[in-house]
Order: C-alpha cells, then structure tokens, then sequence
C-alpha cells in the first residue's frame, strides 16, 4: 500500500529533525485516496478500542480476532492483532510504528499537519455535522474522515468508507477513563519501555527540550496512576447521541452496528448486542 501525504505545514515538535526534513520533501498523491474506498467490501470490520473490555477476552477470542478485518485505537496492539491501525496523535503512530508495519497505520491529522513519521498512511480529519453528514466514500480534493472528538467515530467511519457488511465494536465502553493495559503490568512495563525508548531516540533533536520533558513526564504519570482512580473518572462527554447519529447513517449503507459488551456506548446507542463469540 503506498501512502498518499499532503504538504508539511507548521513542524511537529515530537518529530526529529531529520523526519521533519524528510517530509517536507515529500509530494502530494491524491490519487491514492481511493485505495480506502470499498477495500473490504462486505466484510466483518471489527472496531478495537483501549476499554476494560479487552482484559476480559479469552486467548480464543483474541486468537479468533487475528484472521479479521481489524481497526484499532490507541495502545490496542499490544493485546490484539490489527489490520490497521488508526490515531490523530503523532506519539501513537510514532509507538505502533515499533511493532507494526508503517502500511498499517493510519494518522489521522489536520489538514496541512506534518504525518507523524515518513510512509505512515494519512488522511484528514474533520468534526462531524449533522449538516454535512458522513459521506459513504472518501472523496477529493481533501480526503476525510470525520469523528468528533473521537477517535472510534473516526474508525466507524473508515469501516464504512472499506465497505464493511456489519461493523463489530469491541473495548468500547466510553463509561470512564480505565485502560485495559492498566490492568496488566506486563502491559504497562511494555508501554514503558517503548516510550523511553522514543524519548531516548527519536525524539532527541527537537526543538523544544522543555517541552519535550514535560510531555514524556505526563505520559510517565499515567502509566503509574492506579486503575482504581481511573475508574472514578467519568467519560468526558457522553457521545451516545453522535454514535447514534453515526450508526443512522450506517444503516442507510446497509451496514449493521454490533455491540458486543451491554450497557457500552455504542449498545446505549442504538448498536445490537451479541456476545463475541457468536
């Protein structure tokens, strides 16, 4: 899969010098936007997101979701295995990059902003309307996709532009700030190490040390907060109403919404539950 990357704009202070230069020489190729249209036509696209949920996946569950058409969020890699994986954040793609390969992933940034790193796919995000809608294929001449404030309204949007049959949500609760990984501390030591390790490499030629440090100090903080006050956090914004827009749109595509955990965001929303292994 080639990658399709716009004009570098303002730098990305995470990037190294040597990246940010190697974007700026890179051309537009807007005829690659059509390679998401219709990529998995009729499939089963599974939604992954970082919820509690995926602590409770059996070995078979997550072995079951290795031979489908997966989309998944932040950190989710380090439990399931990903057909791609999509984030509006530089650091996330910057991470995934250390164990996925750059034609997976997917970075999701503002028009005009540096892609995280070089051959990463990108495409432009926008805040949904209701006005606009949610268009059925990514068109020219600035290929989108629109979420708001979300990164899984996003995806849901990507499965329907792949062309998917039924659309499959797993670890999307959207209930409060716990992360499956917090869970785990094999998880957190490996998020650990893979951090240190872009702060030690390719984050040293930047241009703002201070800022740098900060970052990687609030990064550090959340992997040390204890689950417990994460699960006191409530979600920031209910998005029911938004996803229940979305799966509105969906249905119109022919597209069923599944929820795989009740009482989930998506499942308030208006998404048909069933258990994941059915």
């Amino acid at each position: 899969m080639t990658d399709h990357l716009s004009p570098v704009a303002p730098a990305n202070p995470l990037l190294s010098e040597k990246d940010a230069a190697d974007n700026a020489r890179r051309q537009p190729l807007p005829e690659n936007y059509s390679v998401w249209n219709d990529r998995h036509p009729g499939a089963d696209i599974y939604i992954i997101g970082a919820s509690p949920q995926l602590v409770r996946l059996s070995e078979k569950q997550v072995q079951a979701l290795a031979d489908a058409v997966v989309i998944g969020g932040n950190n989710t890699f380090y439990k399931i295995p990903l057909t791609y994986m999509l984030s509006a954040y530089q650091m996330e793609i910057c991470k995934a990059a250390m164990h996925l390969p750059a034609t997976s992933l997917i970075h999701m940034r503002l028009p005009g902003e540096a892609p995280a790193i070089p051959d990463v796919n990108v495409l432009n995000r926008a805040k949904f309307s209701p006005a606009v809608g949610l268009p059925r294929h990514i068109t020219a001449p600035v290929p989108t996709l629109y979420t708001h404030r979300n990164q899984v309204l996003a995806m849901t949007h990507l499965a329907i532009v792949m062309g998917a049959r039924r659309i499959i949500y797993v670890g999307v609760e959207q209930t409060n700030y716990a992360y499956f990984w917090q869970y785990d501390d094999t998880l957190r030591t490996a998020l650990r190490r893979d951090i240190y390790k872009l702060q030690t490499q390719r984050y040293r030629d930047v241009s703002d040390p201070v800022k740098r440090q900060r970052y990687f100090e609030s990064l550090y903080a959340l992997l040390e907060q204890p689950v417990e006050e994460r699960e006191k956090m409530p979600f920031l914004e209910d998005l029911t109403d938004v996803f229940r827009c979305y799966f509105d749109y969906a249905k119109s595509f022919g597209v069923e919404v599944v929820a795989t955990l009740e009482g989930s965001v998506v499942h308030n929303a208006g998404a048909a539950y069933q258990p994941l292994d059915q």
